[in-house]
């Protein structure tokens, strides 16, 4: 396919040649009205081979689908929302209240320090909240996902188990915390040979919000 007009550079991969090392690192949202040709991309970035596994930046593009005759205008390529050391990927969101902007959450590496990101027509704010326990880091990824209504945020990897936080959509608030230990979500086919090693994770909910699924590499667990 075409390459979109003034996307160039967006975001270079530094470690392999196919992207970042993480899952769930970039989210693409409509700004305004669902139909909206306007989208907005959120990606975290690895800009250092010193600085570890771990991303140092969350960064904001902006796309203009109907622009250039139909075949795309990059407005903004990779300006610079935040600065932190960041969990790798996890990036995920939900509506605002008002049904029209978006809430993100983006989680600091190694802590319970949360950054919700409000993207609204009128701009990109940022607030942070500290809530539930301080995170171990790990070597595999785990996942992070909102419920449809918006009203729950589930996140779980081998290291930290599962956490559930209530969620304010009108504020862009934690609540109450839920947390759960990894015991209770076995994965039978853990690398027995290398104990700080992990296969990756993955979390849904059921259309309603009723139901949360944890994906493990040889087993599904409802909640």
């Amino acid at each position: 396919g075409l390459k979109i007009s003034g996307s160039d550079s967006l975001a270079p991969p530094l470690y392999y040649t196919y992207g970042a090392p993480c899952q769930m690192g970039i989210i693409a949202l409509p700004r305004g009205e669902p139909t909206s040709a306007l989208f907005d991309l959120f990606h975290v970035d690895y800009d250092s081979l010193l600085q570890g596994l771990w991303p140092s930046r969350l960064l904001h593009t902006s796309i203009n689908f109907a622009s250039n005759n139909d075949t795309g205008l990059c407005i903004i390529n990779s300006e610079v929302v935040l600065r932190d050391t960041l969990v790798p990927g996890f990036i995920v969101s939900t509506r605002q209240g008002n049904g029209r902007d978006f809430w993100l959450v983006v989680q600091k590496f190694e802590s319970n320090k949360y950054f919700i990101i409000l993207n609204s027509i009128e701009g990109i704010t940022i607030r942070e909240q500290v809530i539930g326990s301080p995170k171990l880091s790990y070597l595999e990824a785990g996942a992070a996902a909102f419920s449809p209504d918006g009203t729950v945020y589930a996140r779980f990897d081998h290291w930290n188990g599962l956490e559930l936080l209530e969620f304010d959509r009108c504020s862009g608030s934690f609540m109450s915390v839920i947390s759960l230990p990894t015991s209770l979500f076995a994965d039978t086919n853990q690398f027995w040979y290398n104990q700080n090693h992990n296969d990756p994770t993955g979390l849904v909910f059921s259309p309603n919000s009723r139901y949360l699924y944890i994906f493990r590499t040889n087993q599904l667990y409802q909640l």
